[in-house]
């Protein structure tokens, strides 16, 4: 299986707001980055739905092994478009 399809595949989540930001974001974005960002997003991928959240909807310095692919995911138009609706 490529890290393409593994990253699909991971992008599908339980939380319904993740699912949505991640596979948008996952069809925008994959294309476009680096192997070294494709394996940091894999790891990423393999923490728990509600962690995973918290850590994009309030990120901080602290987790700063993920805090570039953080930026990434919030800077995306995607997660603006997410953010705005009610």
């Amino acid at each position: 299986m490529s890290i393409d399809n593994k990253i699909a595949y991971r992008c599908k989540r339980g939380l319904l707001e993740l699912d949505l930001l991640l596979n948008n974001f996952y069809k925008v974005s994959v294309k476009k980055m680096s192997s070294v960002d494709k394996m940091q997003l894999l790891n990423l991928l393999e923490i728990d739905d509600f962690e995973l959240w918290d850590l994009i909807q309030k990120p901080s310095n602290k987790d700063s092994k993920h805090s570039n692919l953080i930026n990434l995911i919030n800077s995306s138009e995607i997660t603006k478009t997410f953010r705005s609706l009610p």
